[in-house]
């Protein structure tokens, strides 16, 4: 059900750029893409949850979960990390994506592309929390609630 739920999402999301006859390269940005996957990549590193990480992303996928109460609670956890971390990781890229426009006001046609940049930062990081953090974590309470009234 996850995959047909992101898959209806980002047919939204398509329809919605369509619409607007807007080419859909405009929504890419590579360095922001590096940006935001780095920041989460290295909020992993720090607190040394890749199994934790990698034990929630098995739950969006998998029916059935063969972890125990405390592994899901310690998932639960780095999925809770992971969200409140957007909002800071959103505010660095756009402060950086900012610091960059201001080097940019001398040529007034770099403006409109180094602001949607910015917002691009805080784009990705939405799409990350709306389809995989959010999702894994709410499952992983599904679970944990189970699991604790068994």
């Amino acid at each position: 059900m996850f995959s047909v739920g992101v898959l209806v999402f980002f047919a939204l999301i398509y329809y919605c750029i369509l619409s607007s006859s807007i080419e859909l390269s405009v929504f890419f940005d590579t360095m922001s893409i590096v940006f935001v996957l780095i920041s989460y990549i290295s909020l992993l590193l720090f607190t040394n949850s890749f199994k934790e990480f990698k034990n929630g992303i098995k739950v969006l996928f998998n029916s059935k979960i063969d972890l125990d109460i405390k592994e899901i609670r310690q998932s639960i956890d780095i999925f809770s990390l992971l969200f409140v971390s957007s909002f800071f990781i959103s505010i660095i890229g756009m402060i950086l994506g900012v610091i960059i426009l201001l080097t940019l006001l001398s040529d007034p046609s770099s403006i409109g592309p180094a602001m949607a940049v910015i917002f691009l930062v805080l784009f990705y990081v939405a799409l990350i929390d709306f389809i995989i953090i959010c999702p894994a974590k709410y499952k992983l309470k599904k679970i944990e609630k189970k699991l604790s009234e068994n």
